[in-house]
């Protein structure tokens, strides 16, 4: 099974869901798609590996060297490149294809929109995620727009959510797209097309007064989740 998690805009959290979503897995790994940066195994405080994503897909590498074993968790990261377009994305499909023969779910963390990707890869899972000021709000509408295909019965994931009550308020006086969010009956979630809000220890990365300064609050919350 594959899950994409999509960020509508930087900074709102969405390598932390993704890894906490492959921890809390079995049988999971975690690949990241975010371009350019290694946060994964930079927050788990594991070795930065001596191949990635693009050494599997582009020069055939071997995937049990490519692997980071973190506690409790499986990372391929993504590689260091500024252009998405010079990963080799038949490639991406053989690694995927080999990753699904030993593992039951494949997290994709995607960063932001990247259209080639609709097509190319069937997934059984979308969550976009994005923050829950009106910034947040406007990102998530036009990541919606930008992405029609994974947007269908996609799960809205809201980071730095206080007050759910506020947020729906907000999501009415903007006047956005998220008419199934209107609706919640529950706050347990998700159901298909629904929101849900991340539990309190999630929000916390963005709303402890302690922590003020958003990469200590990265790293606190990674260090208190994801570490056990």
């Amino acid at each position: 099974m594959k899950t994409i998690i999509l960020g509508a805009k930087g900074g709102v959290g969405t390598t932390s869901f993704a890894l906490v979503l492959a921890k809390t897995t079995p049988k999971s790994i975690y690949v990241s798609l975010n371009f350019g940066r290694k946060d994964a195994s930079i927050s788990l405080d594991l070795p930065s590996p001596i191949y990635d994503l693009y050494d599997a897909c582009n020069r055939g590498a071997l995937l049990e060297d490519c692997i980071l074993e973190g506690e409790g968790v499986h990372i391929l990261e993504g590689p260091l490149l500024k252009k998405r377009e010079d990963l080799d994305l038949e490639g991406l499909k053989k690694v995927l294809d080999q990753l699904e023969e030993t593992y039951d779910h494949i997290f994709l963390d995607l960063g932001s929109s990247w259209k080639d990707l609709e097509s190319l890869i069937q997934v059984e899972e979308v969550y976009f995620v994005s923050s829950g000021d009106r910034a947040g709000l406007y990102a998530m509408d036009q990541a919606k727009l930008n992405n029609r295909l994974w947007g269908q019965g996609a799960t809205f994931v809201f980071t730095g959510v206080e007050d759910p009550k506020k947020l729906l308020e907000a999501i009415d006086q903007v006047g956005l797209s998220f008419d199934p969010v209107k609706s919640l009956p529950r706050l347990d979630g998700p159901e298909e097309g629904q929101a849900f809000f991340y539990p309190q220890d999630f929000a916390r990365i963005y709303t402890d007064p302690a922590c003020m300064d958003l990469g200590v609050r990265k790293k606190t919350f990674w260090n208190r989740l994801l570490r056990g």
